[in-house]
């Protein structure tokens, strides 16, 4: 069961956000319901979506073998529910047919699961190992299978999904890629309530209004609800919006989409004007309304003579069309101790939020932070990150930090640092060893952080971290300044 809203004591010397509440997801050493004796362990990978946290663990305890320790759970606000667990059985297959590990798996709003997972046991071989599952934790059904031989068909077979990501929605339809019996390439197929469905291939995500985005090296593409036909964002050969005349796009290299019509791209450049260090950017687009976010090459809002180097390729968006990347840096006083930064915002609205050798802010002078994660972006479009600091009175007990930036007030606030002890559970207090915000998917949360912690005693969790509204922020501080200023009286 998830816990109540935890309490921090700060023992780092930073200051952290007033009024940050947290909630534990998971522990390692916590015990699995219903599975006496035994524990989630660690090795936790997670994603979220709305109010579900999605996570792996590898299970601790007697009969845990590597035949059966790696479980997938959901945590949707008051519970934890197993998803699906190596070694189990398989829904709707013969008995002693169970699933293998490593499936790839979503999660979407309302807690809809697309999972594809290998299987083993009695009739199994290579020619039909592998299935998609769609439905809800402890209903899980099929809607594809592998079938290799001729009179082995069935309406749901196929001969090959690939390496298949596929995508779910909040309606729980899904898309996946894959090739028919008799057919020598992979199509894209729609599964709504079981029912499949051939559509245009290129098809990678579907968001909650049942808009498909459809991505290729030639294009962005959006299949919108209820057509059939895909309408272009951008593809190879148009003008590239913010750039010199005669720049066009020349290849699509990665994207991203959300639930209002927009696609964040990375694409290469060619033309007039186009070289080695200015090759590629980064842009926003539905259809008829194509922006520029960035350019390498273009000079740093606010850093004269420093100039975007190479970019990331995994960019991340909000659900109001604010960009999240992870930057390079060229130019004057640049060096491999700051040429990294974490960059977001909007099309003509860009800027750097952490660089690599700046000052950590509200910590101690000349405290900096030397590494930074990706960043993690919410649908609200605030970005949390965690970072190692270096400089005076960092040590390997302190050099660990959470952040999360606001746009409503652009600010980069301290949540949490190594040092600092977390209540866990009722009276059940935990120094923290290091944290970090990476996860097995992009996070969509409103505006809550989930993270992992790893403490002193070798446990580590999961966590969920609720930061109020910048006013309320404000509030809480003042308040607890005229509370500071009677207790000296």
């Amino acid at each position: 069961m998830l816990m109540a809203a935890m309490v921090l004591a700060i023992a780092a010397g930073g200051v952290a956000a007033e009024g940050v509440q947290f909630k534990t997801i998971v522990t390692s050493d916590q015990p699995v319901p219903g599975m006496p004796g035994i524990t989630f362990g660690d090795n936790f990978k997670w994603t979220a979506d709305s109010s579900e946290v999605v996570f792996k663990s590898i299970l601790k305890g007697p009969g845990i073998t590597t035949a059966n320790d790696e479980a997938f759970w959901i945590a949707n606000g008051s519970s934890i529910t197993g998803i699906v667990r190596e070694g189990d059985q398989v829904p709707g297959l013969g008995a002693g047919v169970t699933f293998k590990n490593a499936p790839i798996l979503r999660v979407a709003e309302g807690g809809h699961i697309y999972l594809k997972n290998d299987v083993q046991g009695p009739g199994v071989g290579g020619f039909n190992d592998e299935y998609i599952f769609t439905g809800t934790p402890g209903s899980l059904q099929i809607i594809a299978r592998e079938r290799l031989l001729a009179g082995d068909q069935t309406p749901d077979s196929f001969v090959s999904f690939g390496n298949n990501t596929g995508s779910i929605n909040s309606s729980g339809k899904v898309i996946f890629s894959g090739t028919r019996y008799g057919e020598t390439s992979s199509s894209t197929w729609l599964s709504n309530g079981g029912s499949l469905s051939r559509i245009p291939s290129g098809g990678t995500t579907i968001n909650n209004t049942d808009d498909i985005h459809i991505v290729s090296s030639s294009g962005e593409r959006l299949l919108l609800a209820g057509s059939t036909t895909p309408v272009n964002i951008a593809v190879v050969g148009d003008s590239a919006p913010g750039t010199d005349s005669g720049v066009q796009f020349s290849t699509f290299e990665a994207s991203t989409s959300n639930n209002a019509r927009q696609v964040l791209f990375r694409a290469t450049l060619a033309g007039p004007g186009v070289t080695s260090s200015n090759n590629f950017g980064y842009w926003i687009g539905q259809p008829g309304d194509v922006r520029k976010v960035l350019r390498a090459g273009e000079e740093v809002p606010g850093l004269p003579g420093v100039f975007w180097g190479g970019g990331t390729f995994l960019p991340t968006m909000s659900e109001n069309g604010r960009a999240a990347l992870d930057m390079g840096l060229v130019g004057n006083g640049v060096n491999a101790s700051n040429d990294r930064a974490l960059v977001t915002g909007a099309p003509g609205d860009i800027r750097i939020i952490a660089r690599e050798g700046d000052q950590a802010p509200g910590l101690e002078s000349s405290v900096v932070h030397q590494f930074m994660s990706s960043p993690a972006i919410s649908d609200s479009g605030r970005v949390a990150f965690s970072s190692q600091l270096s400089g005076p009175g960092v040590t390997d007990a302190n050099k660990s930090a959470l952040w999360q930036y606001t746009p409503d007030d652009d600010m980069v606030r301290l949540l949490l640092r190594s040092g600092d002890v977390l209540e866990v559970a009722p009276g059940d207090l935990r120094t923290i060893q290091a944290l970090g915000v990476g996860s097995i998917l992009p996070l969509h949360m409103p505006d809550q952080v989930v993270f992992e912690a790893t403490f002193t005693d070798g446990t580590r969790g999961i966590f969920l971290a609720s930061v109020p509204e910048p006013g309320t922020i404000a509030a809480a501080a003042l308040l607890l300044m005229l509370r500071r200023k009677r207790f000296t009286f």
